[in-house]
């Protein structure tokens, strides 16, 4: 189950980076 939390943590550390800079790239 603690996979599905890390993916999680990083969808959030994602959408946080994609709302301070609009760099999508940063999510690939």
């Amino acid at each position: 189950m603690w996979i599905v939390d890390e993916v999680y943590q990083q969808n959030k550390v994602c959408d946080y980076l994609k709302s301070l800079s609009s760099m999508v790239i940063l999510c690939f």
